[in-house]
């Protein structure tokens, strides 16, 4: 074997700035170099060209020092000393960052709030499930009250009741009101609700940058249930569906259909559609409903790389 070694950049030619107490999220698809360009923010990894600054400071040359003002939390990396309790662990990394025991208790109790880790504080993190102890690497990362943090999928391995907390945390508590936060996450709903610009990175390179506002207008996909009165016919879905502004008609049931339509659809274009089924079947019911659909960005991402 005569294995031949290529060489490859993970991050390209990136190039940003965070303010003070900015929200931004990091979106790409697996291996497009978010979580790398992560490791370079928080001092881990060195990027062969260019520089970065944190505060003033070169995270890799002074990580000690960018440590003392800085949270980080990797899904696949634990902070978490295996052998010491949840709790134990918090402690040692307030002590180390210098607070005093009523800094300390009062920071744990406002994070537990959210996270609920009280009920397993005290067990060895090696007894814990992956959940929970993503939850007290979340806490380890916030216990010293640091006003930049950085969280490269905070959410994994957290099931849907603790995600909705964790999300409270981040959105409704006011502890992260006063930091720089870098996330990055597939949880679509933190992305458009508490982050205030998106990154939208592919194959390396930034791609595109949105501000709130865009990112909503172009993810927000509107849909309508409606409930008619008569059977709805397979010539009125298909005259339906050949309409440009429409994803799709979608026939559940006999007597009941819904409409999916591309973001920034006019209300106009949308009454028509409506119209057009009341005048064939009637409508007794019809409720609108928002969902996010990232898709839009994820094709035009591969597009534009490709």
């Amino acid at each position: 074997m005569q294995p031949k070694e290529r060489k490859k950049r993970i991050v390209d030619s990136v190039s940003f700035n965070i303010g003070a107490n900015e929200k931004v999220s990091l979106l790409g698809h697996n291996g497009c170099g978010k979580s790398t360009m992560m490791k370079m923010l928080s001092g881990i990894i060195k990027p062969t060209e260019g520089s970065i600054s944190i505060n003033g400071l070169d995270p890799f040359r002074n990580r000690k020092k960018l440590y003392e003002f800085t949270g980080v939390l990797f899904a696949q990396k634990s902070f978490l000393y295996p052998d010491l309790s949840v709790k134990d662990c918090l402690d040692l990394y307030s002590g180390i960052h210098k607070q005093s025991k009523s800094q300390f208790h009062k920071r744990l109790t406002m994070l537990d709030d959210y996270l609920e880790i009280g009920r397993f504080q005290d067990q060895p993190v090696r007894t814990l499930s992956f959940g929970q102890r993503m939850r007290g690497e979340i806490a380890s990362a916030l216990i010293h009250d640091p006003s930049v943090v950085f969280l490269d999928e905070p959410t994994v391995g957290l099931d849907l009741e603790t995600r909705n907390k964790f999300n409270a945390l981040l959105k409704d508590s006011g502890i992260l009101n006063d930091k720089a936060v870098i996330i990055v996450t597939h949880d679509l709903p933190v992305v458009r609700d508490f982050t205030d610009r998106t990154i939208v990175m592919a194959q390396g390179k930034v791609q595109k940058v949105l501000q709130k506002a865009e990112l909503e207008q172009l993810t927000t996909k509107v849909s309508y249930q409606i409930k008619t009165e008569s059977k709805v016919q397979a010539s009125l879905l298909d005259s339906i569906n050949q309409h440009p502004a429409l994803l799709a008609a979608d026939r559940i049931g006999e007597q009941q259909l819904e409409l999916k339509f591309k973001a920034n659809t006019g209300e106009s274009t949308v009454q028509s559609l409506i119209s057009q089924v009341c005048n064939k079947s009637g409508v007794n019911f019809c409720e609108r409903k928002e969902s996010l659909d990232f898709s839009s960005i994820y094709l035009s991402d591969v597009s534009q790389s490709a």
